[in-house]
């Protein structure tokens, strides 16, 4: 009566028809088979109480065992190299494996007779080792992860950039919805457009990191230089916003759509651009984490105050009207137009494909209205839409293509009407009332309580008589920034070898050497 299997012993008694101790334990153990200990030829007390909790105790510490020795042996040998001393065999791997099965067996039919008659079936060797692999291998990848989770907290720590929530931009947790990407080259007296382009986006962005707006937009630059270490000026915009923006190279596309040199119709210059445009897009196609949207820019327009929102909303509205546009156009030539990632492939091949035959911003248009054979199947059933006003101010007097430097340069916010060919131009005269072309969806996307959704952006009218114009001369955000040490001494130094070459005080062909070195360092430095 004062041990805890005392139901259990008086069921054994009714069954046997016994009711001594001793002739108990006798029946019990020819039953069901068990060791009785005993000490001093009298039958062990404890033997039966202890043998459920002992056997328990025994199974538990078993399974521990088998699940931590193979984890153990995994991990070293990944650590030791093959043939090393502390390696083991597949064999005596498998070998030991199956010894703790055995054992785990005796000890669950030992367990499951005690408790129950009704015994279910044994797992089998083979059932049993790949369970215990299963757990080693899920305990090992639970190590790894915890110890590489460990160490990337630590990188975070000692470098705060790799932590892109804190940078303010998409996460690398969190979906990329709108990729701004900035193509940039570098230009012949190293004017800091790129520079001035950023700091416009950065500034328009919300401040708040935990802005959901902020969270899901990318800024992603895309250095189309032949030599990407000759772009400097892409270099000092790393320097100075790389924690908030991603800096990459073009990439050569793949063979099938590498650009060919042909009998060309448009200048050397002009398919170069085109080309770079094709790696360009195999360099977003190649990011690791892939975004809904991008809108695709050139480095020397800047955005316009508010921009962000007018693009916003300008999406936002477009979707309504076509939730499976194909592209939509806020600026001018190959500047402000928004693609969707899906389409990157189709845009490329076109580019590739007839680069020798018009300017990028041309095929763009071909592409996106389908005006070709092998652009209408990708084109059918979209739409494309265009914004009723400018978001970008174009700062860009020295071209790559050597355009004119004194041209109209339109406003922001004015209507989107130049430099465009005149089937992507806002249409005034179809859509009066609206800020989209073409707005044919107008009626059924009306606002339920108010006539008009119109916004006015910059003027009273929808017109914009009073536009936005940046400031006369523009800032250069490098000079808010304070150059690095090394930098200084660099042309600290440059001056007192210039200063020592026109005192006379080093030889000409000494001086006219150490020239040449210094202009080359203070090229890539400036």
């Amino acid at each position: 009566q004062k041990t805890p299997f005392a139901p259990e012993c008086r069921r054994w008694a009714h069954e046997a028809m016994v009711g001594d101790r001793t002739q108990l334990v006798k029946y019990i153990t020819a039953k069901y088979n068990l060791p009785i200990v005993s000490k001093r030829g009298a039958p062990n007390r404890i033997g039966l109480m202890g043998m459920r909790s002992g056997a328990s105790v025994l199974l538990t510490c078993i399974f521990i065992v088998g699940l931590l020795l193979p984890a153990l042996m995994l991990m070293r040998q990944q650590s030791c190299p093959s043939g090393a001393p502390g390696t083991r065999s597949e064999a005596a791997y498998i070998d030991s494996l199956s010894q703790l099965v055995r054992v785990a067996q005796a000890n669950t039919v030992l367990l499951r007779n005690l408790t129950s008659e009704a015994t279910p079936p044994i797992p089998s060797d083979e059932q049993m080792l790949a369970s215990l692999n299963d757990r080693a291998a899920q305990a090992s990848s639970t190590i790894f992860s915890a110890a590489k989770h460990a160490s990337e907290n630590i990188e975070r720590k000692r470098d705060p950039s790799l932590d892109r929530t804190e940078r303010g931009m998409a996460s690398r947790n969190s979906r990329v919805w709108l990729r701004i990407v900035l193509v940039s080259i570098g230009r012949p007296h190293g004017q800091p457009y790129l520079i001035q382009s950023l700091d416009a986006l950065l500034h328009a962005l919300p401040t708040d990191p935990t802005n959901p707006i902020r969270a899901s937009i990318d800024i992603v630059v895309v250095n189309n230089q032949a030599r990407p270490e000759e772009h400097v000026v892409c270099e000092q915009a790393k320097e100075l916003f790389g924690r908030r923006v991603t800096f990459t190279t073009k990439r050569p596309a793949p063979v099938d759509l590498a650009c060919k040199v042909k009998s060309s119709k448009v200048t050397g210059k002009v398919q170069q651009q085109t080309c770079d445009l094709v790696g360009t897009l195999e360099a977003l196609i190649g990011l690791e984490w892939p975004s809904e949207l991008l809108l695709l820019l050139e480095d020397d327009w800047l955005l316009c105050p508010n921009g962000v929102m007018s693009l916003l909303y300008f999406i936002d509205k477009a979707s309504r009207y076509d939730p499976d546009w194909i592209a939509l156009r806020v600026s001018y030539g190959f500047n402000g137009v928004v693609v969707r990632q899906k389409d990157l492939r189709s845009l490329q091949a076109h580019l590739a494909a007839h680069s020798d035959r018009r300017p990028p911003d041309h095929l763009l248009f071909e592409w996106f209205a389908g005006e070709r054979e092998e652009t209408r199947q990708n084109a059918a059933g979209r739409s494309y839409r265009i914004f009723r006003h400018n978001l970008f101010y174009h700062i860009g007097e020295a071209s790559t293509l050597n355009q004119p430097s004194k041209r109209y340069i339109p406003s922001c916010f004015s209507t989107l009407y130049d430099w465009l060919l005149p089937a992507e131009v806002f249409n005034d005269k179809d859509c009066p009332n609206d800020d989209i072309w073409p707005c044919k969806e107008q009626s059924e996307q009306a606002h339920p309580y108010f006539s008009s959704a119109k916004l006015q952006w910059s003027a009273v009218t929808w017109k914009t008589e009073a536009p936005i114009k940046p400031k006369e001369h523009l800032p250069d955000p490098r000079k808010e920034y304070p150059m690095k040490e090394s930098r200084r001494v660099v042309k600290e130094d440059e001056r007192k070898h210039r200063a020592k070459a026109l005192d006379g005080t080093l030889d000409d062909a000494a001086a006219t050497q150490k020239h040449k070195l210094r202009r080359r360092r203070g090229a890539a430095i400036n």
